[in-house]
């Protein structure tokens, strides 16, 4: 979503994965380019299943045009200048995607039960994989040969009739599809969105931990008890004091979530049993370490022996009341950030450190645009403004 005004889009930004990733993390190195805004659009006369599919395929449709020229450069390969001008042979395969979980799903053309990296099902999220640190991952070709299937089980295209659609989405649904037959990386080399899907560290690890994490501590400590422990906390100096607490607060920054995760298991210690506490003191010494700036063979070690004393531990927090819905105490963690806690390991050896595939870099670059317009056919407004920049950049 960009600004307000209920106007929601795909923003589109683009990089060069060989740029150092300390210098890709700073916003103001101009390291990354926003080239697009994909529509997300509502169609007429058609039911919601019909909706869901129209705009995934609309979506895949406007990348495979946008990127064109990318995968044409990546077959043939493109004379391209670097920063001081000389000449070079270029090919551009897709190395990274960051996106967050519903957008992955949407790149990977599965449904929202399904993983959008490894194979298992919503009823499997959160589980130990049985010897073995995640689910086996979805490549490429287990991905297009799904697809294959459903396109043969029942037609994709079928004629002008009312709700045409529906067959189809129901044979997708069977299959774990979302209905989209050709996606955009289908042409681009031999790119494998199991291994071009990064792990997104501000969603998948800070907003995981507190939509869950501390959910679950004040289910069973109680929101009052949290935020009093946290008042009487002594000011440091570089630790951000919470004077009013945490649990009646509606909107919460990135910043905010590793502020509070820095003092949240001292705070918590005394009030949660012990298996309660070794299962988020696992969990948050994950995520800490998931933040190296170097993964050692040691780190990976030590994350993998994270997570199993996670869920070792994890039906202490069940008993004790911290997974709980509208309806009552949740038998179950099939949490989707939670199975994606899994891929970290393998995804750090393909891909390199996580934390330099964060999109809270990318947020500030987005919102600009539409923000600088006056909000009345921004469209065109927002074309203009981006036009204006790449030729202040170069000229620059």
């Amino acid at each position: 979503m960009i600004g307000t005004g209920n106007r929601e889009m795909h923003p589109l930004l683009i990089s060069i994965a060989n740029i150092d990733a300390g210098v890709r993390m700073k916003a103001t190195s101009r390291s990354f380019a926003l080239i697009a805004y994909l529509p997300i659009v509502k169609f007429v006369e058609v039911t919601d299943h019909e909706q869901s599919i129209l705009k995934a395929c609309l979506f895949h449709l406007c990348l495979d045009k946008i990127l064109e020229p990318l995968k044409a450069a990546e077959r043939a390969s493109k004379r391209m200048a670097d920063s001081a001008g000389g000449m070079h042979i270029v090919h551009t395969p897709l190395a990274v995607y960051i996106a967050d979980y519903p957008e992955q799903q949407l790149v990977l053309c599965v449904a929202g039960s399904q993983s959008p990296v490894t194979t298992a099902h919503s009823s499997q999220f959160g589980d130990r994989p049985p010897g073995k640190d995640m689910h086996p991952p979805r490549t490429r070709n287990i991905t297009l040969f799904t697809i294959s299937q459903a396109v043969a089980k029942s037609d994709p295209y079928p004629s002008n009739s009312v709700h045409a659609l529906e067959p189809f989405w129901r044979v997708c649904q069977s299959y774990g599809l979302n209905g989209v037959t050709r996606p955009f990386w289908v042409d681009w080399g031999s790119s494998c969105p199991s291994i071009f899907l990064a792990h997104d560290p501000l969603h998948g690890l800070h907003k995981f931990f507190w939509d869950h994490i501390v959910k679950w501590a004040i289910n069973i400590m109680t929101g009052p008890e949290l935020d009093t422990r946290l008042k009487i906390l002594q000011p440091w100096v570089g630790v951000r004091h919470w004077a009013n607490g945490v649990s009646k607060l509606k909107q919460v920054t990135g910043c905010e979530y590793q502020e509070l995760e820095k003092v949240f298991i001292a705070v918590i210690n005394g009030a949660v049993n012990s298996h309660v506490m070794r299962a988020l003191h696992a969990l948050l010494d994950f995520i800490f370490q998931s933040q190296n700036l170097v993964f050692y063979d040691e780190t990976c070690e030590a994350l993998s022996a994270a997570l199993s004393e996670f869920h070792d531990n994890k039906q202490a927090i069940i008993d004790a009341g911290g997974r709980r819905g509208t309806k009552g105490i949740i038998n179950h963690f099939h949490i989707p950030k939670l199975e994606m806690l899994h891929i970290i390991v393998r995804s750090a050896r393909l891909l390199g450190a996580p934390y330099q595939w964060t999109s809270d870099i990318t947020d500030t670059h987005v919102k600009t645009p539409y923000q600088r317009s006056n909000c009345r056919n921004f469209h065109e407004q927002c074309a203009r403004f981006m036009d204006r920049v790449e030729k202040l950049n170069l000229f620059g």
